[in-house]
């Protein structure tokens, strides 16, 4: 299932990275975006490494809020 309420954390990324090979069209009962690969990896396997490392980033950052209290 999906987060729906991270959303706009991610479109705000996008846009404060100047992301525009990502784009996002909101649908309230589907979720689409397109994104272009350079053909090292197929669509599937860079969406899941890019997955993977966000998630890895966001556990970085709760260790480094937990380490904050």
């Amino acid at each position: 299932m999906v987060d729906e309420s991270k959303i706009p954390d991610f479109e705000y990324h996008l846009n404060k990275e100047k992301i525009d090979y990502i784009t996002i069209n909101r649908d309230p009962t589907n979720i689409t975006f397109n994104f272009e690969t350079d053909g090292a990896l197929t669509a599937k396997d860079a969406l899941v490494q890019s997955a993977n490392l966000l998630q890895e980033k966001y556990a970085e950052f709760g260790k480094l809020l937990k380490n904050m209290k």
